[in-house]
């Protein structure tokens, strides 16, 4: 389970409006930095403090909070350490087969081995796999976007457009699990109660108007050393369904998007209930 108080206070100074909006990086001027050159265009590197906006998302540089939550636009880890922050936001849904290609399968391994029934040398000889397996992605990965060392948040998926997404990331290994619905989906829980307000402020734009699809959103932190922003903003865009695909609505992205969801994003209801069925049955056997 990820920490959800950690993403809110993350996320706090972009409320508050301390944010000053820049544009985010030409394309071109990413291609040549990527082949070691320098910038092809003369334009002033995005700061700390600063946000970028492709028109697709929202990149929040610097955002990491201190021991007392407050948050500080130069920390003290990038300081000491050179660790840099940012945070990712959108308001569309990612292609599962797009993501799961191009970000997920691209850049890291999904899941560790189970231990369950299998000796020490089997497990050992997973483990080699496995290493070996991410020595290529994590190459790959430091090139594309810097020593990324954690990502956290969550992720709203088209093929699973009712249940919100719990993304963790540490090193090589990546996971996308089901995390609970979405906030909207569950309102008879917060509705009439103390916290609605809290909850109406990741439902409502900035006139105060409810989002077509509710807090449905993608909002992940970002941790490392000299991580590149851009980049990573860019492959996490191109991986967001487009104008047409929004277009399609929640049921189309249902059927459409099945035959290359690999993530399969579910609560495990079901298979706690088989195993809790197949359990009783065995006891009246008995």
């Amino acid at each position: 389970m990820f920490d959800k108080s950690f993403m809110f206070e993350a996320t706090k100074v972009a409320q508050t409006g301390k944010f000053e909006k820049v544009e985010a990086i030409p394309d071109c001027c990413i291609e040549s930095e990527d082949s070691g050159k320098i910038k092809c265009c003369k334009k002033q590197e995005a700061q700390n403090g600063q946000m970028v906006d492709t028109g697709l998302s929202q990149v929040m540089l610097g955002v990491i909070p201190d021991e007392s939550g407050q948050q500080q636009t130069k920390t003290r880890h990038e300081s000491r350490f050179g660790i840099t922050s940012f945070v990712y936001k959108a308001r569309r849904p990612f292609h599962p087969g797009r993501l799961y290609d191009q970000f997920m399968q691209a850049y890291f391994i999904l899941r560790y081995e189970g231990k369950d029934d299998k000796d020490s040398e089997t497990m050992n000889a997973d483990l080699a796999k496995l290493q070996e397996e991410a020595k290529p992605k994590q190459m790959q990965r430091k090139a594309a976007m810097g020593e990324l060392l954690r990502s956290k948040g969550f992720v709203w998926v088209a093929s699973s457009h009712f249940l919100m997404g719990g993304w963790q990331q540490a090193g090589n290994i990546l996971r996308i699990e089901g995390e609970s619905p979405w906030m909207c989906e569950m309102r008879d829980l917060w509705e009439g109660q103390e916290q609605e307000e809290l909850v109406k402020v990741d439902m409502r734009d900035e006139n105060g108007e409810e989002y077509e699809h509710g807090d449905r959103r993608q909002e992940l932190v970002f941790i490392g050393v000299g991580l590149k922003h851009a980049p990573i903003q860019k492959t996490l865009d191109a991986c967001l369904l487009t104008d047409a695909e929004m277009a399609m609505g929640p049921e189309k992205w249902a059927e459409e998007f099945a035959g290359c969801d690999k993530l399969n994003l579910n609560l495990g209801d079901d298979d706690e209930e088989e195993e809790e069925y197949e359990t009783e049955e065995e006891e009246e056997e008995n």
